[in-house]
């Protein structure tokens, strides 16, 4: 129902919008003397006081009495403290310490040229000696360091989210955080802890900026292309775990039709929304701060393209790999439309059915009929412009 205060938000986001496209250009000049995530953070800020201006009409819950328990581990700093010189004995210190991340770290993370059994101390010791001496791997700790001296801000920002998905989710909100580096192995994941809790893998190496060389380090990999790695920094980090917690709650697609797996993506972008609720939606998407806009203002384009193209129930994954992976842009769309855009389309189906059925999110991840959700969302989209 629109009421006084949704107009006058509304007004008031036209009239930002609009002060937007006047200093566009003068923006612009912003891009050459500093760079394009310079920009995207500008527009990021702007957009943010819009919504914190219009607080009053979201729908946020209050969890200032909701408890959760979160720790962050620099597991980076105590691995390289080892001494190479008594390796067997540190290793058995860092192993009290870390009892079950320690031996995950050497078996499944660490990028051992040798990678032996956690079985043969003698030849574990020596490859992990090997490595914490190597070259680049001594440049690349170093480097993290300089970069996060500290994780605190990361654990609070990282804290507060947990207590929405707590309100949420009431069998979660107590996670143990991993630091570490890999040589860029791993960014973000879960895995089971001891003590009743979860843990969550965090290698720092992979939220260095979007600055940092990747392309120019392992340059035969697509995983750092730059439409990827912009999202590579900290503003991101704590959005990246978000997504690891989310994705074990919410589980896989299971069909592999296109409508299959942007209504799973659509799911997941829901939660995370809840979660991150003043959060700048270029971060919870990874899109820069003009392809933001640009799927909210074509939202009606993408799905009649998707409709036309007969690519709703399509499951060769080639025809729709670049409508729900990360990609320049998606196939048979303007270049300026970001990839993952059906993933959009999909969160705004769910949206609209939350709205419709309100029913809990807990219930709404153990649906797992894409085709349900859609016919119940009834589902008919505009552009914004």
């Amino acid at each position: 129902m629109l009421t006084y205060d949704s107009l006058k938000c509304e007004v008031l986001e036209l009239k930002i919008h609009a002060k937007l496209t006047l200093i566009h250009k003068k923006l612009k000049i912003l891009v050459l003397m500093f760079n394009n995530t310079a920009y995207s953070f500008i527009i990021s800020i702007v957009f943010t006081l819009v919504c914190l201006s219009c607080g009053e009409d979201i729908k946020v819950p209050d969890v200032s009495k909701v408890e959760v328990d979160v720790d962050f581990h620099r597991f980076d700093r105590d691995f390289n403290s080892l001494d190479t010189l008594n390796m067997e004995e540190s290793l058995r210190q860092l192993e009290s310490k870390y009892p079950v991340f320690a031996p995950l770290f050497y078996t499944s993370i660490l990028p051992l040229k040798s990678p032996t059994a956690l079985q043969d101390r003698a030849a574990l010791g020596t490859n992990i000696s090997r490595y914490i001496n190597d070259e680049f791997a001594m440049s690349l700790f170093d480097t993290v360091q300089i970069v996060f001296p500290d994780l605190e801000t990361e654990e609070k920002e990282l804290e507060a989210a947990l207590k929405y998905l707590k309100h949420y989710f009431p069998n979660t909100g107590n996670y143990n955080v991993y630091a570490f580096v890999s040589d860029f192995g791993y960014q973000t994941f879960i895995m089971e802890d001891e003590q009743g809790k979860d843990g969550l893998g965090l290698g720092l190496d992979m939220f260095l900026g979007a600055d940092y060389p990747y392309k120019a380090l392992i340059s035969k990999n697509a995983t750092f292309s730059d439409y990827i790695t912009r999202s590579f920094n900290k503003q991101h980090l704590v959005k990246k775990l978000l997504d690891a917690i989310i994705d074990d709650l919410a589980g896989q697609s299971m069909g592999e039709r296109l409508l299959d797996k942007m209504m799973v993506a659509g799911k997941k972008q829901y939660i995370l929304d809840k979660v991150m609720p003043y959060t700048p939606d270029s971060i919870k998407w990874e899109f820069n701060a003009l392809q933001t806009e640009w799927v909210k203002d074509n939202e009606a384009n993408i799905y009649v393209h998707i409709l036309s193209e007969d690519l709703l129930y399509e499951t060769r994954a080639k025809k729709i790999k670049s409508l729900i992976d990360y990609s320049p842009s998606s196939k048979g769309m303007p270049p300026e439309s970001p990839g993952r855009t059906a993933n959009y389309i999909g969160y705004k189906m769910v949206d609209r059915f939350m709205k419709r059925s309100k029913i809990s999110l807990d219930s709404l991840v153990r649906i797992k009929d894409a085709q349900f959700i859609l016919d119940n969302s009834k589902y008919k989209p505009l552009n914004k412009k």
